[in-house]
């Protein structure tokens, strides 16, 4: 059984006095855990502490390591994974977005990163007139830094990261509850085909004549070279949301092999 507690300590005159946060203990694996639940108010420890022993039930408790990520470990997590990919151009990338992010999230540990502050960064990115293509290029460098955390156990689990909708998506082709659900079923090898498809409106050929030269993950855009369309003009195709990522993905995946 676990309990709410506020640490006693003496003051300059000796005397014993309580502090203003409210701490619990609680046992794992035979181990006495103390954590501090950051609040004066007591319901808050007792909800902390709750918590806690759920996750010890439910064997999802993991230790005190995950409380203590940050949003600055989140992306040196992430660049030093394109480091080891050599995906020079991702890094150069990524420098400028991670200055926007580290403007609001700067100090924040990763559990704090919440939907809701998400969405507050995108409301900030918007009345300093960022497009939303490239806001939506940020959120996925966040989302991606979240992504790495959690396969390396860092992280139980990330924040649903909203992304704003792009004219580009080619959406009579298929209703979205249906695109997700088709996104969902397949097997992972071919998740990136049907993203490719249903945001950026290529053709069957067009992807199938894709390379990776044609493709600039600094600039955040897949150029169609002219002959290789079907009007055979050139075409800019943007990359942001889930398109980036999944493309970012694929470079990782190939710089592997």
């Amino acid at each position: 059984m676990g309990e709410v507690f506020k640490r006693k300590y003496k003051d300059a005159q000796g005397n014993v006095r309580e502090g203003a946060k409210w701490w619990i203990k609680y046992f794992h694996n035979g181990k006495d855990i103390r954590e501090s639940s950051g609040s004066a108010k007591k319901t808050d420890a007792e909800r902390l502490l709750k918590q806690r022993e759920g996750e010890i039930v439910e064997r999802r408790f993991r230790g005190l390591q995950m409380e203590k990520v940050t949003f600055e470990e989140l992306m040196d997590d992430l660049i030093r994974e394109y480091r080891m990919n050599s995906m020079t151009v991702a890094i150069k990338r990524a420098g400028p977005i991670r200055k926007h992010l580290q403007k609001h999230f700067a100090g924040c540990r990763a559990k704090e990163i919440t939907t809701e502050q998400v969405k507050k960064y995108i409301e900030d990115r918007k009345c300093q007139l960022a497009a939303d293509g490239t806001i939506n290029q940020e959120l996925a460098i966040l989302k991606r830094a979240f992504s790495i955390a959690v396969k390396a156990e860092k992280l139980d689990r990330r924040p649903h990261i909203p992304l704003l909708p792009l004219n580009n998506v080619r959406s009579f082709f298929f209703e979205h509850e249906d695109y997700l659900k088709l996104r969902d079923a397949l097997p992972d090898h071919l998740k990136p085909v049907i993203v490719l498809a249903y945001h950026s409106g290529m053709r069957r050929e067009e992807m199938l004549s894709l390379t990776w030269d044609k493709v600039d993950l600094v600039n955040g855009r897949i150029t169609l070279s002219v002959g290789t369309t079907k009007n055979g003009e050139a075409r800019i195709i943007p990359l942001a949301g889930e398109l980036y990522e999944a493309i970012q993905e694929q470079a990782v995946a190939v710089s592997k092999n």
